[in-house]
């Protein structure tokens, strides 16, 4: 398999969409964050008591689940790209010299 951008992973469009209006219109979007964010978390516990492939494999879906609630967010709440990849430069102390 070919390494994948993660830009390109979360920008899916329709299919961010839907899901994005699928949980807002039931209210359940908050929710729905909290959960995939917990269902990480326990992933990454239980890859890191065993170090298993198959717990590895958990983590990767998770993350991939996680991914998905945030690109909604991003979708609702219209954050352009750009706005994210600057505050991630600025983090990571990368931020661009004018």
């Amino acid at each position: 398999m070919m390494d994948v951008n993660v830009k390109d992973l979360i920008n899916r469009g329709a299919a961010i969409k839907k899901v994005g209006d699928f949980w807002n219109e039931k209210g359940l979007l908050p929710g729905m964050v909290m959960e995939e964010a917990g269902e990480l978390i326990h992933a990454i516990n239980k890859y890191e008591r065993n170090k298993l492939d198959a717990n590895r494999q958990g983590v990767i879906d998770e993350i991939g689940d996680l991914l998905i609630i945030l690109s909604a967010y991003r979708y609702i709440y219209d954050i352009k790209d750009s706005e994210v990849v600057d505050r991630i430069d600025y983090k990571l102390g990368l931020e661009k010299e004018d």
